[in-house]
């Protein structure tokens, strides 16, 4: 990644300038960050650019589940330990200190924070950034609203009770309105009324949620585009009284330069088909 948008600048990601610093990385100084889906694709290059390109941030809290036998905590020095910070380690050799692991739950009130925690993030936190959702194009309906839509519904709560909040930014996606012809940059309202959706998610049984999938879906392609569609108009909806953005990224590949050439932790979309292409599959 040589030049990302990050805030309503765009950064040129060349050798660090020791006489100035970038306006991005200003906004950043002596703020602290939630991110949620932290620990996915997208989130784990947010943390490592957040961590080496703005040495003067505050703290990077991940909310974090636990996964097996894994805590929050296991699963995110895992994360710093890895070789994606290679780089943050030679030219910000305290990253690591801004990295704050907080065990929670996406979708249950709160964020399924305990109460001290919830009391410190409600405090303490100036900027969220919620890229946390299934990915799975097929998932089940009942989980895809749930933790797509459900989820923004409880990061919009949260943001609303902040003392101190001056973003939030919620990642969509570039298909979440593959039903439209052409595509601005607009909120477009809802094919369903969000809340009732959920009411009806959650009364329905599994079976009977898979057999009106396709109803619901209607002319979009599978359920991921369909909840991010919601979740789209819910944020516009329920945004909390600070600047609130939505981002729609399109396909994601592997790093350009940043922090190194051909970064990729997964095979899924253009990184498989390109690994099937170069080995004769």
């Amino acid at each position: 990644i040589n030049a990302e948008y990050m805030g309503t600048h765009l950064v040129h990601a060349g050798p660090p300038r020791a006489h100035k610093m970038s306006t991005v990385a200003a906004f950043y100084s002596n703020r602290n960050v939630l991110l949620t889906g932290g620990t996915g694709f997208m989130g784990k290059v947010m943390v490592e650019k957040l961590a080496r390109s703005c040495p003067d941030i505050g703290k990077i809290y991940l909310l974090v589940r636990r996964k097996g036998q894994q805590t929050p905590q296991e699963r995110v020095q895992a994360l710093i330990d890895s070789e994606l910070f290679g780089l943050a380690r030679k030219e910000t050799p305290n990253f690591a200190d801004k990295i704050v692991a907080v065990g929670g739950e996406l979708t249950e009130k709160n964020l399924g924070l305990s109460p001290a925690d919830y009391e410190l993030l409600q405090r303490e936190v100036h900027i969220v950034f919620h890229a946390a959702a299934t990915v799975r194009f097929n998932e089940k309906i009942k989980i895809a609203i749930h933790m797509n839509v459900v989820g923004v519904r409880q990061i919009t709560a949260f943001c609303s009770s902040l003392k101190n909040g001056v973003a939030l930014i919620h990642v969509s996606t570039a298909y979440a309105h593959t039903n439209r012809e052409t595509i601005e940059e607009v909120v477009y309202p809802a094919t369903f009324d969000p809340q009732k959706l959920i009411d009806v998610m959650d009364a329905l049984s599994e079976e009977l949620a898979e057999a009106l999938t396709p109803s619901l879906v209607g002319n979009r392609p599978n359920t991921y585009t369909f909840t991010k569609s919601i979740a789209e108009a819910l944020v516009a909806a329920e945004r909390p009284a600070i600047p609130t953005a939505i981002v729609r990224p399109s396909i994601i590949g592997s790093a350009w330069k940043e922090p190194f050439a051909g970064w990729i932790d997964n095979f899924n979309g253009p990184a498989g088909l390109s690994l099937a292409a170069g080995t004769g599959v």
